[in-house]
């Protein structure tokens, strides 16, 4: 029962809000939802980052981020290196994850309210998510065997929120679409 003439333990009336100082946050995830979408999920469907697994058929045509001209060179890419795409995960997830934060990697910023690191539980979909935008730097970053045509492919000026990037394979070739928006 709420009584407005009492004050209990640790309870100070402040009339000055510049005499209250905060000593400490105290964050609490709530495990009934994923801390990067705020979605609320079912019980059990939250899993540490550190403990998806992604095998081929979860990756090779099935990146959102990206078209499938896209996805299939960075598949090739993979191939080419000896790499896949769990070990670019795991990779990723120990040292990029902040870098994510403030990468821009379509047409919206990976902002979760806490910092992620490899032990933050989050849903099936996030995990694909930043599956895909580690993928996507990755890939940019390794040159090695990508012939020059593709690499020096002019950007789309709607980047990686092209519609038409997914309905036409010529569009797809064409123009680079892991990049940002440039047009207004």
């Amino acid at each position: 029962m709420f009584s407005y003439g009492y004050l209990h333990n640790n309870e100070y009336i402040v009339y000055d809000p510049a005499q209250v100082r905060m000593k400490y946050l105290v964050v609490v995830q709530n495990k009934r939802y994923c801390p990067v979408c705020t979605k609320q999920t079912e019980n059990g469907s939250l899993k540490r980052m550190q403990d998806f697994n992604f095998c081929e058929k979860d990756y090779k045509h099935n990146m959102k981020r990206c078209n499938e001209y896209e996805s299939t060179l960075i598949c090739m890419q993979m191939v080419y290196q000896g790499t896949d795409a769990q070990k670019i995960y795991q990779e990723g997830i120990e040292n990029q994850l902040a870098a994510l934060e403030t990468n821009p990697c379509g047409a919206d910023k990976l902002s979760p309210a806490m910092r992620l690191n490899k032990t933050t539980s989050v849903c099936t979909s996030c995990a694909n998510d930043i599956k895909d935008r580690l993928l996507i730097n990755w890939f940019k970053k390794t040159t090695d065997g990508i012939p020059a045509e593709v690499r020096h492919r002019e950007d789309c000026k709607w980047g990686y929120e092209c519609i038409t990037q997914h309905k036409s394979l010529d569009h797809a070739k064409l123009y680079n679409h892991l990049c940002v928006k440039t047009a207004e």
